[in-house]
């Protein structure tokens, strides 16, 4: 690895290998990508690029599986869920800008622990 990214072979295979887990976890049950990557982004890039980094994977993901699943998909809810991830999208950006990074650690860890709480008690909101 060139020496500016700051970072060794090493940290580069321990995230492949966790990327790859987590999309192998993804395959089987649908979701758990970013519960997975998240943390260890975090842990070597800080909040910001780890997000950017993982949302960039789940683009590329997400864009895949919709255009290889799209014929199969007999109504598109996805068309519903449009304004609102372009609203969330904007909110998220200029949080994301304006916070510091213990501030964004502190909320991705209380977001984590929350959604790993409902899972567990089996909370769905309708």
């Amino acid at each position: 690895m060139p020496p500016e990214l700051g970072i060794n072979i090493d940290t580069v295979l321990i995230i492949a290998i966790v990327t790859i887990i987590a999309y192998i976890l993804k395959a089987l049950i649908g979701f758990g990508t970013a519960i997975i990557i998240m943390p260890i982004l975090m842990y070597f890039f800080g909040p910001r690029d780890a997000l950017v980094i993982g949302a960039f994977a789940d683009l590329f993901s997400n864009v895949f599986l919709l255009k290889k699943e799209w014929t199969k998909i007999k109504e598109h809810p996805y068309l519903y869920l449009l304004p609102g991830l372009i609203i969330g999208t904007f909110i998220g950006v200029s949080i994301l800008i304006r916070e510091n990074d213990l501030f964004l650690k502190r909320l991705m860890g209380i977001a984590i622990i929350l959604y790993i709480a409902t899972q567990f008690l089996n909370i769905r909101i309708k």
